[in-house]
């Protein structure tokens, strides 16, 4: 039981996103040069670890159209704010990666 229990928490947000439909979004995992700090100019929604929210790399993000604002690395109150507008799909992994220097969303591809 305590095996199963384990499995469960070491998934990040797998319960959270069975039963709101959201998908993820990772944003600050190592090698990344952007952080997501707010979706549709509201604070970005981050996975949830007990009761306290940390600086988990991954935000969940309703299905559809949105604005993501990001900062150049962890840098949260850096004055420059890059704006990307994306499209969600449900139950889809996304990553934020760099383009010829620029942010993009790719989808996330699971081993």
């Amino acid at each position: 039981m305590a095996g199963v229990l384990f499995l469960i928490v070491i998934d990040t947000g797998l319960i959270q996103r069975t039963f709101d439909g959201r998908s993820i979004i990772e944003d600050a995992i190592v090698g990344s040069d952007y952080y997501i700090v707010s979706v549709d100019n509201k604070p970005a929604d981050r996975i949830k670890h007990g009761f306290l929210i940390t600086k988990v790399p991954f935000v969940l993000v309703q299905p559809g159209d949105h604005t993501l604002q990001l900062t150049r690395g962890f840098n949260r109150n850096s004055s420059e704010i890059i704006e990307l507008n994306i499209s969600i799909i449900s139950g889809v992994n996304y990553r934020i990666t760099t383009k010829d220097g620029k942010p993009m969303l790719t989808m996330k591809e699971e081993s």
